[in-house]
């Protein structure tokens, strides 16, 4: 397995039903952050009809994971952490 490039932070967010704060939190992460994290996005078995990936393509250093079941905040988190520390090299992993 081929790790992605290192980050200083790897930034993970939980998003169930909620894409619009998802969406104004990752502009937010992309406009004011000096050097860009990387952003995982857990999508808690959301039924919004949402298109996260493409409603962020101006955002380059993301990835999205979709759950087929909400498995709540904490496992959400897991599975983004697990994530991270499989594909991703970074110092600080920021929930």
């Amino acid at each position: 397995m081929q790790l992605i490039d290192k980050y200083d932070v790897v930034v993970i967010l939980i998003n169930f039903n909620n894409s619009n704060d998802t969406i104004d939190c990752v502009t937010s992460i992309n406009k004011y952050s000096l050097v860009k994290p990387f952003v995982i996005i857990v999508d808690n078995a959301s039924t919004e009809n949402v298109d996260l990936r493409k409603s962020l393509a101006f955002y380059p250093h993301l990835e999205l994971l979709k759950t087929k079941t909400n498995i709540g905040f904490g496992r959400a988190n897991n599975l983004g952490i697990n994530w991270a520390r499989n594909n991703i090299v970074s110092k600080y992993i920021f929930i």
